[in-house]
């Protein structure tokens, strides 16, 4: 019996970590997922892929959510290696046939005004709109950080091509 709840906890917090997906057209989202951060933090981070199968493109042009307000941002160094993040009001294109990364360090999802606090394990619903596909409705799942996700999330960046 105790094997059993054992092998159920595992499960359960293997579960949050796995992978999902969500389609939309030729598009595909893969893995939406937030950065956890201390209980007190007023923003977090979020990741995800965006696999353009069309002949056309596409933009994400916002996320919509609940949870926080969500802005699409870029990481970038300046001439000076000051790092800094440059909101992409204009969204990101995804040409056809190519996949968008959003990664810490790169282009990602910045939560801030937190309605409260985003806890390992929890979901938090948004829409990602793009231009073609229109919305699509996701869940971001809140993970604890890996130790790349732990480094680049202190604003640190690499240069832009």
């Amino acid at each position: 019996m105790r094997f059993a709840a054992g092998l159920l906890a595992f499960a359960l917090m293997t579960g949050t970590a796995m992978a999902h997906e969500y389609s939309a057209g030729p598009l595909t989202i893969g893995h939406p997922h937030v950065v956890a951060g201390a209980a007190t933090a007023l923003s977090a981070a979020g990741y995800f892929s965006v696999v353009n199968n069309g002949t056309v493109p596409d933009r994400l042009l916002s996320i919509g959510t609940e949870a926080a307000t969500a802005l699409l941002h870029q990481s970038e160094v300046d001439a000076a290696g000051v790092a800094r993040m440059a909101h992409l009001d204009q969204g990101i294109e995804i040409a056809p046939g190519t996949t968008l990364v959003l990664e810490p360090g790169a282009v990602h999802v910045m939560f801030v005004n937190l309605a409260a606090p985003f806890v390992v394990g929890e979901k938090r619903d948004a829409v990602l709109m793009f231009e073609q596909a229109g919305p699509v409705s996701v869940s971001f799942i809140v993970e604890l950080p890996n130790d790349a996700d732990a480094e680049a999330h202190q604003h640190s960046a690499t240069p832009l091509p």
